[in-house]
């Protein structure tokens, strides 16, 4: 199998989540910490940050410090998801 094509089937099942694909959509918007990705889809912060740790388990997302939060931010991709 093409390293390019397991990726991309990686990639499509980390995503296949509904909450997973919420959460990239809405990084892709603009970087959020936890408690504003909690705030904005009603999700519990357990629930989050898991799939934030899978996400960027995942290469999907990366994750800064700023002062105490931890910044979220989709990453650019040369192909789409």
């Amino acid at each position: 199998m093409c390293t390019n094509t397991l990726v991309n089937q990686i990639t499509l099942l980390t995503l296949a989540g509904p909450n997973r694909s919420n959460i990239v959509e809405l990084l892709k918007k603009a970087p959020k910490s936890v408690r504003e990705i909690v705030k904005a889809l009603s999700i519990s912060q357990p629930h989050v940050s898991r799939h934030l740790r899978i996400l960027s388990e995942a290469g999907i997302v990366r994750s800064r410090s700023k002062a105490q939060l931890r910044i979220y931010l989709s990453l650019k991709r040369s192909r789409s998801f």
